[in-house]
């Protein structure tokens, strides 16, 4: 697990300070360190992250009496993080899950969680915070209202603070409807869950799932997180506007939608090869009037 690999690194060094020096310009001065030994923004995020939740954590159970760390701010996500992949690759991959997690294999869920994550965009939260409940409409509908939080275990609000809808595709549908009926799932249950009925710990995931079957799929390695970009940017190049990716992605600002307008750089030259307003007869050459006198 990520977390305990963190805290092995993190206690030496800092396991005997008094939880108050955890202030807002400590963790800073630390985020600068982790920097300067060369570790990406996400990862400085996600070792903060823990600290956090351990301070949090004692607040929650009245070790402490407040959290020292407040007001510390992470730090913003690196621009080359944002990976994705193209349509055919989604497609390639979905097909090479497909087959592997076969329909009534015990593991055939974790083809629903990727086939769920490139349709919809959903953070990892949300999707190991989905229930039963949430599919409205038949199905056609997902009401996204909480997400499961990796560091703190435990269900909390979305990341923009608000419940919000997204669409549900035929097929995707079917598929969850399917894996909901085949294990049994309670409507209060987590759709994606282990052994015990607990959610799915994303990190245990993203280590022995995800980057596995990207691997033995063969095709250009990415983040789990990139098939949320994946799906974003695929809407956009489909021709859906901002403002509805933006509502269904669950975008707090429109600015954070239009990072992934640089899909449409390719698009926009493809306009001109397919749109185009002419005059129905062949253009006249232009010639030189000559005047009566002249």
């Amino acid at each position: 697990m990520r977390v305990k690999g963190i805290l092995e690194e993190l206690l030496p060094k800092h396991g005997r300070l008094a939880p108050n020096e955890f202030s807002p310009s400590f963790l800073s001065a630390l985020q600068r360190k982790m920097k300067v030994g060369g570790n990406a923004n996400a990862t400085v995020n996600r070792k903060t992250e823990v600290i956090t939740a351990v301070l949090n954590f004692s607040v929650k159970h009245r070790r402490i009496p407040f959290n020292p760390s407040s007001g510390f701010r992470k730090l913003p996500r690196d621009q080359d993080e944002m990976l994705f992949w193209a349509r055919s690759e989604a497609e390639s991959f979905l097909e090479f899950t497909n087959t592997k997690y076969l329909v009534g294999s015990p593991h055939r869920w974790v083809h629903g969680v990727y086939l769920l994550a490139l349709n919809t965009a959903l953070r990892a939260g949300e999707i190991w915070g989905l229930q039963p409940r949430d599919l409205l409409d038949d199905g056609e509908m997902i009401f996204i209202r909480r997400q499961f939080c990796r560091v703190k275990h435990d269900f909390g609000r979305t990341k923009g603070k608000k419940p919000r809808h997204v669409p549900c595709n035929e097929v995707l549908r079917k598929e969850l409807q399917s894996l909901i009926k085949a294990n049994g799932v309670r409507l209060d249950q987590t759709i994606f869950h282990g052994e015990e009925g607990r959610p799915v710990n994303h990190d245990s995931f993203g280590d022995r799932r995800f980057d596995k079957d990207v691997r033995l799929w063969g095709g250009r390695r990415i983040r789990f997180h990139d098939l949320r970009h994946t799906a974003t940017t695929l809407m956009i190049g489909c021709g859906i506007d901002l403002k509805t990716v933006k509502e269904i992605c669950g975008h707090s600002d429109i600015a954070t939608t239009m990072n992934y307008t640089h899909v449409l750089g390719e698009n926009l030259k493809n306009v001109a090869k397919s749109f185009s307003i002419t005059a129905n007869s062949p253009p006249k050459t232009l010639t030189k009037l000559r005047l009566v006198g002249e």
